[in-house]
């Protein structure tokens, strides 16, 4: 009779080939599938097989100018508006010259006269910001570009809004400028 540690084997090895032979592009099924082998029996009998790509953050400061100038954070957030704190504040934030605006996931709005909000633990999956002006600083590196388009992926840090900019200053995935990647 053939005994299951053999047949696992068996199929460890097959799946170590397959993934060797297949490359990048078959590591996702072959992921989910020791995945599943892996909640079967309990533990992995593949660990450092094949490598995840992790996406990298870096930390960055970016300085946008423009009109209308809306985010609407990925989870809530704590503001601070001239001394004044909103904890879990869940909705969009934008100024303009009439003042600082709140709009909440619920409806209701908020408008507050001030120079400029801070919003602490600010996170955004991504935002588009076109027609804008913008400076990127990172790791020594400063871009700038003049009415293009700013792209920001995974960004977790501070937010400063006033009425024609936005100062985003933490940790980001990936930013692109008129369409290349700047970090």
């Amino acid at each position: 009779m053939i005994d299951w540690k053999i047949i696992a084997a068996s199929f460890a090895s097959l799946l170590v080939v397959s993934s060797v032979l297949v490359g990048g592009a078959g590591s996702g099924i072959l992921s989910d599938v020791m995945n599943k082998i892996n909640e079967w029996l309990g533990t992995s009998p593949f660990t450092g097989f094949l490598s995840s790509s992790k996406t990298s953050e870096k930390s960055v400061e970016i300085f946008i100018k423009g009109e209308g100038l809306d985010l609407s954070p990925s989870s809530p957030v704590n503001i601070s508006i001239d001394g004044v704190g909103v904890r879990n504040f869940r909705g969009e934030i934008g100024c303009r010259e009439s003042g600082c605006r709140f709009v909440s996931d619920y409806g209701t709005e908020i408008v507050v006269d001030a120079e400029n909000v801070s919003v602490d633990g600010f996170e955004v999956e991504n935002a588009v910001f076109e027609g804008i002006d913008f400076n990127v600083e990172s790791s020594g590196m400063n871009t700038i570009g003049k009415n293009g388009t700013l792209e920001v992926f995974g960004f977790r840090g501070r937010a400063t809004f006033s009425q024609d900019s936005v100062i985003l200053k933490g940790n980001v995935s990936l930013v692109k400028g008129n369409h290349k990647d700047l970090i």
